[in-house]
């Protein structure tokens, strides 16, 4: 659309001889539109305060427009229908058309399906985080940096290690998961980094002992320094020493405010001395759920009293 000042000031130019090609240059339209306005008289007629506008073109009959209705009807009842398909189908009930309008117009009414409404994915405090290892070559060598993300309150913690291990974060020589039965006050081992030292599937009484009232009714860390704190707690501390053992770091595992399991680090003598405890709670608490479940599984068949060691 142009306005009325438009058309005055073309009729002057053109009364003062300015050509057509020039004119368009001038107002930013094309030839043909200047054309059209001389041919149409709109330039030669009352000129006021309308706009000029052009009434719309009239509907071009295409090959296509017999057979819309088929198409549409095929979509209706298989919405998932390919245009190749449909155009084979139409080709045989005498379309002559080529087979990009087809393409097109089925493209234009494919029926979409509702798009589900997105639910973010929320957990309570506590129950699930994100870890991952990112990878950096610096200047002194490679390392790697460990990225926990807690799932409630989106805390990000992170730290660089020579290596993606748990004896990099912690550092151990025997490394122990146990789950404990509250109700039977069993203790069951279901991993271990050395079966020969201690065999997965072994199996503690637990007592009235300091330690037990410690870390499985209290749920706190408990730590040995010396070959005498290991003495205190684990009646196989003979083969614990020839293991290497003279410490250790015990970490309660916790769901629903009870202790379900341990997670159980020994190493060398004050190894866990002043160590990171809220890392160690953080690694014990993301095991919570995986460690339930294997204590839902495991079968505690309570053996004749006496045959267990006690802790």
């Amino acid at each position: 659309m142009y306005s009325r000042e438009t058309r005055v000031l073309l009729r002057h130019y053109l009364e003062q001889g300015v050509g057509k090609a020039e004119l368009a240059r001038r107002f930013g339209v094309s030839r043909r539109t200047v054309y059209h306005w001389i041919e149409t008289e709109q330039l030669d007629r009352d000129l006021d305060d309308a706009v000029v506008t052009y009434t719309p073109r009239p509907p071009v009959v295409r090959k296509l427009d017999a057979y819309r209705g088929i198409i549409q009807e095929r979509l209706q009842s298989f919405p998932r229908l390919t245009a190749e398909r449909i155009f084979e189908e139409i080709r045989a009930a005498g379309y002559a058309g080529g087979y990009t309008q087809i393409k097109e117009y089925v493209r234009q009414i494919r029926p979409r399906p509702i798009e589900e409404a997105v639910r973010r994915f929320e957990t309570p405090p506590g129950f699930q985080g994100q870890v991952d290892y990112a990878t950096f070559n610096l200047p002194w060598g490679r390392r790697y940096a460990l990225v926990v993300v807690l799932g409630y309150s989106r805390l990000l913690w992170l730290r660089f290690f020579p290596r993606q291990t748990m004896q990099a974060l912690f550092g151990h020589r025997l490394f122990t998961v146990l789950v404990f039965d509250a109700q039977q006050r069993l203790l069951k081992r279901v991993y271990s980094n050395s079966p020969e030292v201690s065999p997965v599937g072994g199996a503690k009484r637990v007592g009235d002992s300091p330690w037990a009232r410690q870390t499985l009714l209290e749920g706190r860390f408990h730590v040995g320094s010396t070959r005498a704190d290991l003495k205190s707690v684990f009646s196989e501390y003979e083969r614990l020493w020839a293991h290497g053992c003279e410490s250790v770091l015990n970490v309660p595992v916790r769901a629903d405010g009870v202790t379900i399991a341990t997670l159980n680090l020994l190493g060398k003598a004050h190894q866990y001395d002043g160590c990171d405890l809220v890392l160690a709670r953080l690694f014990a608490q993301l095991l919570a759920q995986p460690l339930a479940r294997i204590l839902r599984q495991e079968a505690f068949d309570a053996p004749p009293a006496g045959v267990l060691d006690t802790v």
